[in-house]
């Protein structure tokens, strides 16, 4: 056999055992691994946002995450994102979530998931506190691994592109509220499908 013919039949057995490397490392992908990373990024963030600490809930953010909430206008950029928890922090002193369900949906790739959760979101409207259900759709991203911006140290590999987030209305007009906060009544009989007067 010639070196022509020698080279050529060692390169195709390379492309060959590349290839092969490729498809089995596809194939055997844990999505479940992954969603329970994913799950765990979450968490990080639900904690950050109840301790109205803005890095933290940004902390996953990918620098062109754009973010829609109903009801205002969408943002696009990490800052932009980071300056609006600044300000429903500032505005609400009393807003926290907790956890009802989730479930992650993860690409059999591996490289993209979406996170679906609901939540029971605590805030106040005229003095008084609610809890509402919100819907939280989040998607994940796949990154390379990069520096934190303050701590120096690693953040996990995946990113937050594009976040909703939805409250299920509870129907209340401000003069609802000024009711309830009046009667301190926990219902009335209009307005609350959704929302719980959490008013001792």
């Amino acid at each position: 056999m010639n070196r022509s013919a020698s080279w050529k039949s060692s390169l195709i057995l390379i492309v060959f055992a590349a290839s092969t490397a490729l498809s089995t490392a596809a194939a055997t992908v844990d999505t479940a691994a992954v969603a329970e990373t994913i799950k765990a990024d979450v968490a990080q963030l639900v904690a950050g946002l109840n301790a109205h600490n803005a890095f933290n809930t940004t902390a996953y953010d990918a620098p062109d995450i754009i973010s829609m909430e109903c009801g205002s206008p969408s943002t696009i950029g990490l800052e932009a994102d980071r300056e609006g928890f600044k300000a429903g922090f500032a505005h609400d002193p009393l807003w926290k979530v907790s956890l009802i369900d989730e479930t992650v949906d993860v690409a059999s790739s591996g490289d993209l998931a979406v996170y679906r959760g609901t939540y029971n979101e605590d805030n106040s409207r005229a003095g008084v506190l609610l809890t509402h259900k919100t819907n939280f759709i989040a998607e994940f991203k796949r990154q390379a691994m990069e520096l934190g911006e303050s701590s120096g140290t690693a953040f996990p590999t995946w990113k937050n592109r594009i976040r909703n987030n939805c409250r299920m209305s509870s129907g209340c007009s401000q003069a609802d509220f000024a009711q309830l906060k009046t009667t301190r009544s926990r219902t009335l009989p209009h307005c609350t499908p959704f929302g719980t007067n959490r008013r001792a």
